[in-house]
């Protein structure tokens, strides 16, 4: 049975997509994949970044009105941790509800780092934030499973992995950290 996903779209404004795009720093050729996107989230990225876009995502209903909207890009059921490790490296990636995925942040990273070019950027993001998160757990525990980890929480997971924490935001109704797959491990510091 496929879940309701609308929920996310609420209070979702540009302005706020506009600051997660902007993090990323996609380019015109860009590899980027979107992890739980919102429609309007895949919108507004494809009306203001030409690149390579795939979109993943749990609900087949979601990826069939991105995919009748947006034709050239490519949608596959699932999360970034079950991504084919065939496909070419990413140069940016997008979590947009991390809450949701039904992985633990160690695996999430462990995948990521397999799967992108040095350089990428790992953009997580919540456009409601942490306030609006705990009513979406509320009334969509099937959905919402996890939580948004906390800036210190984030570095302990890092780490063990090639990954900078670039910036961190975690305000009431915003909440965005930006990672970058580092190009060796010195580079890390």
């Amino acid at each position: 049975m496929d879940r309701d996903w609308s929920f996310l779209e609420q209070n979702s404004s540009n302005g706020k997509m506009k600051r997660v795009v902007d993090a990323a720093q996609v380019e015109q050729n860009s590899r980027v994949v979107v992890c739980l996107g919102t429609q309007q989230f895949v919108d507004y990225l494809c009306m203001t970044n030409p690149c390579v876009l795939s979109v993943m995502h749990y609900s087949l209903l979601e990826l069939a009105n991105i995919k009748e909207k947006h034709d050239s890009v490519k949608c596959r059921q699932g999360d970034i941790v079950g991504m084919p490790s065939s496909s070419p490296p990413l140069d940016v990636v997008f979590i947009n509800c991390l809450p949701a995925l039904n992985h633990s942040l160690p695996r999430i990273f462990e995948a990521l780092v397999r799967r992108c070019a040095p350089g990428a950027r790992l953009i997580i993001s919540d456009t409601q934030g942490r306030d609006q998160l705990r009513v979406h757990k509320k009334y969509n525990p099937d959905v919402i499973t996890g939580d948004l980890p906390d800036q210190v929480e984030l570095e302990k997971v890092l780490w063990r992995y090639p990954l900078q924490l670039i910036s961190f935001s975690d305000e009431a109704d915003f909440y965005l950290a930006v990672l970058k797959v580092c190009e060796d491990e010195n580079s890390k510091t």
